[in-house]
């Protein structure tokens, strides 16, 4: 299948999901009121809880939490652009150096010198490529069970 891919949720008619959107790559959460109609068998409670871990994900300063919600919903591509700096906190995006210093994941897309976040200086998208797990055949990040598995 197509790997699943985490960015930021943004509230309706923001520019959220916008790697989803104009890729077609399955994300955590797309667009919310989308997510709304098409899920709705679920109970909005799903979605909420998806978001929540979307916060989670980026906000958090624990990459062992990181790590395990990743797991949870198999993302293999983490989208780190202007977009989730300008919504998540400076200590939950840092963290996610230590997937590449840990060996979780690899770092597969920077944007080039000429293409900066005027803020922070960084650059304007990362993109990573979580490994999976040793001896595992999901796409769970390293070091994490999938969702119902065993640690």
């Amino acid at each position: 299948g197509l790997p699943t891919i985490v960015e930021a949720n943004t509230p309706l008619y923001r520019w959220g999901a916008r790697v989803s959107i104009y890729s077609g790559l399955p994300t955590v959460i797309g667009w919310d009121w989308h997510q709304t109609q098409q899920r709705n068998a679920g109970g909005r409670g799903v979605i909420e809880q998806r978001m929540q871990d979307v916060q989670a994900i980026y906000n958090g300063t624990s990459l062992d939490e990181a790590l395990d919600l990743l797991a949870k919903y198999q993302v293999r591509y983490l989208i780190v652009g202007e977009l989730e700096r300008s919504l998540f906190e400076p200590a939950g995006i840092a963290k996610f150096q230590g997937l590449l210093q840990r060996g979780a994941a690899e770092l597969v897309y920077e944007s080039p010198e000429g293409m900066r976040d005027g803020p922070s200086g960084e650059p304007a998208v990362r993109i990573y490529r979580l490994k999976p797990a040793q001896g595992a055949e999901s796409p769970a990040p390293w070091g994490a069970a999938p969702e119902g598995g065993d640690a």
